[in-house]
């Protein structure tokens, strides 16, 4: 039996498929690197991203992700003021002149951006 496949950005057997962009792609870069994610695989035209699951009931690890920055109301943070996220059980993705990188990533390197989204 062939593989289920489904439009960009919908939930297909557990993965999800992205439209492959620089931005997408460090977010989910960042999200593997937390263990929020299992795998990425890189395709010709989007990333494909496996969830991780947790429990007999197999509930997913990322439970909400809410957009910050729109096109109409960008949201800036500088290093001392960039969000904790459910009091760090979550994170802020950050969009920083060092690339997309998470709150903590960016804390460390003391260096603020613009808030992208958080999840958890």
């Amino acid at each position: 039996m062939g593989r289920k496949t489904g439009r960009i950005g919908q939930n297909v057997e557990k993965n999800v498929c992205f439209y492959k962009q620089k931005t997408a792609y460090e977010m989910l870069r960042s999200l593997v690197g937390l263990e929020m994610c299992i795998n990425q695989e890189d395709k010709r035209e989007y990333l494909l991203l496996s969830l991780k699951y947790t429990g007999k009931s197999r509930n997913s690890v990322i439970s909400e992700i809410k957009r910050i920055s729109k096109p109409g109301l960008r949201v800036y943070a500088n290093s001392k003021e960039l969000p904790k996220v459910l009091d760090h059980l979550g994170i802020a993705i950050i969009s920083t002149s060092k690339g997309v990188m998470t709150n903590l990533k960016a804390k460390e390197l003391i260096i603020g951006g613009e808030v992208l989204c958080h999840i958890w």
